[in-house]
């Protein structure tokens, strides 16, 4: 599998190359130094609609409800909920701005790590 070109091992530290920066480039500007773009490119300046490799990830909850006493409606629960319980590493790319020169168009892996949350409730 390869990811832009690269290998499927993405540099955490680094960045994999994702997006080709060769493909994307700002609009020339006038020369009496205002900075006025000659024509209007065909890109918006940040790239937010583009998508990355797909990610997954997963939320479990798990509960249950017991009679807390012989009155009705009063009930006693235990509950769990597991984020990312495979602890699966998600990759995304650092910046979609196109003047970023270091990071534009790079695949980065990380993610947060396996939580678990346990809950007790009394119901009246």
């Amino acid at each position: 599998m390869t990811l832009g070109g690269a290998s499927s091992k993405v540099d955490v530290f680094n960045g994999t190359p994702y997006l080709n920066p060769a493909a994307f480039t700002t609009s020339p500007q006038s020369a009496s130094g205002s900075g006025v773009p000659l024509r209007v490119g065909t890109a918006p300046r940040f790239l937010s609609s583009v998508r990355g490799p797909h990610s997954m990830d997963e939320i479990f909850r798990m509960s249950k409800r017991f009679p807390f006493s012989k009155r009705e409606g009063t009930f006693f629960g235990l509950g769990m909920t597991m984020t990312n319980p495979f602890n699966r590493t998600s990759r995304y790319i650092a910046s979609t701005d196109v003047t970023d020169t270091e990071f534009f168009g790079k695949l980065l892996a990380g993610g947060g790590g396996r939580t678990i949350q346990l809950d007790a409730r009394i119901e009246f």
